[in-house]
């Protein structure tokens, strides 16, 4: 899956506009990225994105102590 990433924002696009992506510092867990839009490699091919933006791989996570 692919993402909008924004390098003069530095931010990411959600369904509701743009996300920062931080870091909490006790358990090392990412805030702010579980509502970024997903783009497959096709819909992101053929996409026109704004100056400034690009698509960026972003694998999707599971981790162990969710399932």
């Amino acid at each position: 899956m692919y993402v909008i990433r924004n390098d003069l924002r530095k931010a990411y696009k959600t369904f509701d506009g743009w996300t920062t992506r931080t870091m909490d510092g006790k358990n090392g867990t990412l805030n702010g990225l579980n509502d970024v839009q997903r783009f497959t490699k096709g819909e992101a091919e053929k996409m026109v994105l704004p100056k400034g933006s690009r698509f960026v791989y972003f694998p999707k996570r599971e981790w162990k102590d969710l399932k």
